[in-house]
C-alpha cells in the first residue's frame, strides 16, 4: 500500500499541474472573448472601413480596366471606320473630278456624252472590243520606247 501512495501522489501532482494549465488557458480565452472596450471599438471600426474601401477600390479598378480595354477596342474600330470613310470619300471625289475633266475633254472634241442608264453601258456610245494582236503590241512598245 505504501508503494501505491507515491504513485497516487505523482498522479495527483500531475493532475494539479494539468488543472492549473487548463485554468490559465481558460482565463486567456475568457479575456479574448470579452467585448472590446470603448478604446478598441474605433480602431476596429476604422480597420473594417479601410477593408471595405480597399475592396471597393480593387473592384472598381478591375471594372475600370475591363471597361477601358473595351472602350479602347471600340475607339480603334471607330477610328478605322472613320479613316476608311475618309479614303472612300476622297476616292469618290477624285473619280467625280476625273469624270468632269473627261467630259470637258470630250466637249472640246465635240463628242456628245449621254448619261448612263445601266452599269454596262458607255456614256460615249458603243465600245469596241479590244483584240490584242502583234501590230498593237508593236505600236505600244514603240510609244513606250520614245518616252524613255
Amino acid at each position: 500500500m505504501n508503494a501505491e501512495r507515491p504513485q497516487a501522489a505523482e498522479v495527483l501532482d500531475q493532475l494539479s499541474t494539468s488543472l492549473s494549465r487548463m485554468l490559465e488557458l481558460l482565463q486567456v480565452m475568457v479575456a479574448t472573448i470579452r467585448p472590446p472596450s470603448a478604446n478598441t471599438l474605433p480602431t476596429v471600426s476604422a480597420t473594417l472601413s479601410g477593408i471595405a474601401e480597399a475592396t471597393e477600390y480593387a473592384a472598381l479598378k478591375v471594372l475600370d480596366d475591363a471597361l477601358s480595354a473595351r472602350a479602347l477596342k471600340i475607339m480603334a474600330a471607330m477610328e478605322f471606320q472613320d479613316l476608311t470613310a475618309q479614303h472612300i470619300d476622297r476616292t469618290v471625289s477624285s473619280i467625280a473630278d476625273v469624270r468632269e475633266r473627261l467630259r470637258n475633254v470630250l466637249a472640246i472634241f465635240d463628242v456628245q456624252v449621254r448619261e448612263v442608264a445601266a452599269a454596262n453601258e458607255s456614256p460615249i456610245g458603243e465600245v469596241r472590243r479590244f483584240i490584242p494582236c502583234a501590230s498593237s503590241q508593236a505600236l505600244a512598245d514603240s510609244i513606250l520606247a520614245e518616252h524613255r
